[in-house]
């Protein structure tokens, strides 16, 4: 089931020719068996996408990229999820101290 730890705005900018916006919130869960083939844990550095951006795009094993004061962190898209974001827990250690000037971009 799903642990909400905390909701984080987070804008995403898309890869394209032209750069395009949007935002959502991220969650975190518990990964298992994932849309996109395989089983990750909690400690996988993986994240699931919004129905919306997963059924209109081909985003499975694409990389999200979170940069804040702290460093750059990558998750790999794994799974789909109903609406807006989700991260594996592991992601916690790395946002617990640099929350601020959280920034998030998928290449």
């Amino acid at each position: 089931m799903f642990s909400k730890l905390f909701l984080l705005a987070l804008p995403l900018v898309l890869a394209a020719p032209a750069v395009k916006h949007t935002e959502g919130d991220i969650t975190f869960y518990t990964p298992g068996q994932g849309a996109c083939a395989g089983t990750h844990g909690v400690d996988d550095m993986v994240a699931a996408v919004g129905a919306n951006l997963y059924d209109t795009q081909d985003v499975c094993g694409k990389t999200i990229t979170l940069q804040g004061d702290a460093g750059t962190v990558t998750l790999t898209v794994v799974e789909q999820v109903a609406s807006s974001y989700l991260a594996s827990p592991t992601l916690l250690t790395y946002l617990v101290q640099p929350l601020r000037g959280l920034q998030g971009h998928r290449p």
